[in-house]
């Protein structure tokens, strides 16, 4: 298998994004699970270039990575890490299904026995998939305001405020609905 051609921008390595996505065994470049990861990669960097634009992303680079950060820079450089993993994760989400049909059987076995990879519904994935996007863009928004303005203090949330509710869904109380 040739090696993947495509370097994450903030995390360290690869390797160190794939061990975060617990995807350590997907091939390189040339293998279907391979060709999804790079391109999910490729996806949020041209996202995070869209918001922050270069000059914070270089600002960001310019602080090298740290395990243990102490410093407001190297806090920003590891929430950076952070939100480009949220990024590749949310993009992956969506399609799982062609990177463990293209993995080893030691993935597809992860696959089936991780519990946070298994939904109920397709209404249930799509929310969690929804959820993670959200968890994405508060990150990215976080990462822009920080550095417009360090002394403010930003508040968001992850839910909309008004329930949409899809076709096939049902109404139960506690879901928001009839409280």
């Amino acid at each position: 298998m040739p090696p993947s051609s495509t370097v994450p921008l903030f995390v360290d390595s690869l390797q160190k994004l794939k061990s975060s996505l617990r995807m350590s065994t997907v091939g390189g470049s040339g293998t279907d699970g391979g060709e999804v990861l790079e391109a999910a990669i490729e996806s949020v960097r041209v996202q995070i270039y869209d918001v922050l634009g270069n000059t914070l992303v270089d600002q960001i680079l310019a602080t090298a990575p740290t395990a243990s950060p102490t410093t407001a820079l190297q806090i920003r450089r590891m929430r950076a890490s952070l939100v480009e993993i949220d990024g590749v994760r949310a993009e992956l989400m969506a399609t799982e299904h062609v990177i463990v049909q293209s993995a080893a059987a030691a993935t597809r076995q992860i696959s089936q026995d991780d519990g946070s990879l298994r939904f109920a519904s397709h209404t249930d994935q799509r929310r969690a998939i929804e959820a993670m996007q959200a968890r994405f863009a508060n990150g990215l928004h976080a990462l822009s305001a920080a550095a417009a303005s360090p002394s403010s203090f930003h508040v968001s949330t992850i839910e909309s405020l008004e329930k949409i509710i899809y076709p096939g869904d049902s109404l139960r109380v506690g879901d928001g609905y009839g409280e």
